[in-house]
């Protein structure tokens, strides 16, 4: 299962995640939007989206965020990424039940 990793913002004191398969949605969503992951402490930049749907695109933001900054939170840029259309079974052949042969 895939972990997504990022840099927090030089002045971010934890970041917010914002994840989902809309773009708009990732690129407009706030604290109270489906795709608020969260918030994230320094040192804690890990986010595990669980199991992911086969040939389907996500997009992800990252805002840096600081408590003591009037300017904070700092809109990331949206990222993407494109899951696999397939499963690869890696060494097929050699999988055995008992006295059957998968084929």
């Amino acid at each position: 299962m895939p972990l997504m990793t990022w840099n927090p913002g030089g002045s971010a004191t934890s970041s917010q995640l914002y994840f989902g398969t809309d773009k708009e949605a990732v690129k407009n969503a706030d604290a109270a939007s489906p795709e608020y992951k969260g918030s994230m402490e320094l040192d804690a930049e890990t986010y595990d989206p669980g199991l992911l749907e086969l040939g389907t695109k996500y997009y992800w933001r990252v805002d840096g965020a600081n408590d003591l900054n009037a300017g904070s939170p700092w809109a990331g840029l949206v990222w993407n990424f494109t899951t696999a259309d397939y499963l690869l079974i890696d060494d097929f052949e050699n999988y055995n039940i008992g006295d059957k042969e998968i084929w």
